[in-house]
């Protein structure tokens, strides 16, 4: 089949993005959930679900389902995944992340946060972002600030190179033995997430974990001058309400490549869009 015409449903600026992205490459591109704006150049605005039958693949946000609804930013419509949507949708690859909150749908969802080539990129928007977050909210230099990085996956690799290149001292706490190792030969200093105490002559704390590691126990041992900043998705991994209580300063910053990056974010998905297509569909680009 030649996937020519796509329908991006709700969404934030990235989504905005992409879609010129892929317009600008030549595709019929339409936006639903996007009725508050006036007109979007080469973007053909729709306001009903009729959209979904013209279109060959379906974007949704990256963000996934919120209780059930797709998220939209550019509008006051409300859309609910319901029967009705799913028998339109059938037959159709459709591009998201967190599938998970589409469980029971049945639909063909192709899951962009599972795929390595997009998460690896946008952990470097992701650690940019929180680069900037942390020059904008840490009242000193980052020069020879201390650092520390909590988890060495995607992002907290991208920071710390990032953190160092500006100056910062950067420490990394894993959990993992031989990421520990490997960080010390590179001149990296290294602790071991689990016997974390406290965080206490660190200015900065990047925390990347999932899990709940910056508890009652650390921040009651810690100086609450310390800047926590999670990035942790869900309920990230600072108990919330002892920091509080504790005096320190959080920012939970989610979604930062939406926020700091949204043009590059959005390229990543259209690029990833196009190459799932390619691998998956046997999509062929048109000479």
């Amino acid at each position: 089949m030649r996937y020519k015409d796509f329908l991006f449903f709700g969404g934030d600026k990235r989504q905005l993005f992409a879609a010129a992205d892929l317009a600008k490459k030549g595709f019929t591109v339409r936006l639903l959930g996007f009725d508050l704006l006036k007109s979007e150049g080469r973007l053909i605005i729709e306001n009903d679900l009729s959209a979904v039958d013209k279109a060959d693949c379906v974007v949704f946000p990256v963000t996934g389902l919120k209780d059930g609804k797709i998220p939209v930013c550019f509008s006051d419509k409300e859309y609910k995944l319901d029967d009705a949507l799913i028998s339109r949708l059938k037959d159709k690859p459709l591009f998201c992340g967190k599938a998970k909150s589409f469980t029971g749908s049945g639909l063909d969802l192709n899951d962009l946060l599972e795929r390595g080539d997009f998460t690896l990129r946008n952990a470097y928007l992701t650690a940019e972002g929180a680069l900037q977050i942390a020059m904008e909210s840490y009242e000193a230099s980052l020069v020879s600030a201390e650092c520390l990085v909590i988890g060495f996956g995607r992002i907290g690799s991208c920071l710390s190179k990032l953190l160092k290149s500006v100056g910062a001292s950067v420490t990394v706490a894993s959990r993992s033995v031989e990421k520990r190792e490997s960080l010390r030969e590179n001149g990296i200093k290294a602790v071991d997430t689990a016997k974390l105490e406290s965080v206490s002559g660190f200015d900065i704390v990047f925390n990347t974990a999932d899990a709940v590691v910056l508890g009652d126990a650390v921040l009651k041992n810690s100086d609450d001058l310390t800047l926590i900043i999670d990035l942790a998705s869900g309920k990230g991994g600072v108990d919330k309400q002892s920091a509080e209580r504790l005096g320190f300063t959080v920012i939970h910053a989610l979604g930062l490549p939406g926020k700091c990056s949204p043009k590059t974010a959005g390229e990543i998905i259209s690029d990833t869009i196009l190459t799932i297509l390619e691998e998956e569909y046997g999509w062929q680009k048109q000479a």
